[in-house]
């Protein structure tokens, strides 16, 4: 019995198959718990945003819940592919610097001209396969992003 033996394309196709699996890390991705901190405490009902720093295609978002537990949604998935990326966080204040009150008056809060203020606050995180968990902490590192304005226009 004759056999078709072709080395030059498998080895090829062999060696392209390592390559991408390699550079794709085999699509890894990595459930990840953690708390996003202000000032020592966590940081509740904040967004985020973690964009790929070699991929502008790859993004996630999430939130902290009242704990300051940080949320996944990946794309309806609960983990993040393995990678490097930007963390935008943003978060709301009052002016006096104390977390928005709960439910419709946290909500009004932030349409009033000098009564709330929108911080945000961009971190680098490497997820990689051990990593299990992160702790994003914000303090000192957040800038307005929008402060409600009157209706002269003036903050």
């Amino acid at each position: 019995m004759n056999r078709l033996h072709i080395p030059g394309r498998w080895a090829g196709v062999q060696s392209l198959c390592i390559t991408l699996l390699l550079a794709t890390g085999c699509d890894s991705r990595v459930a990840i718990t953690g708390k996003v901190l202000h000032d020592g405490q966590p940081l509740a009902k904040a967004e985020l945003r973690w964009v790929s720093e070699t991929d502008s295609s790859v993004f996630v978002g999430g939130v902290t819940d009242a704990s300051g537990n940080i949320i996944v949604d990946a794309g309806g998935k609960q983990d993040i592919p393995v990678g490097k990326y930007k963390v935008t966080v943003v978060w709301w204040r009052l002016a006096n610097g104390q977390p928005l009150p709960e439910g419709e008056q946290g909500t009004a809060a932030k349409s009033k001209p000098g009564v709330a203020k929108q911080y945000s606050a961009t971190l680098e995180v490497e997820i990689t396969k051990g990593t299990t968990s992160v702790e994003l902490d914000v303090t000192g590192k957040g800038t307005i992003v929008d402060e409600p304005k009157s209706a002269s226009g003036a903050p």
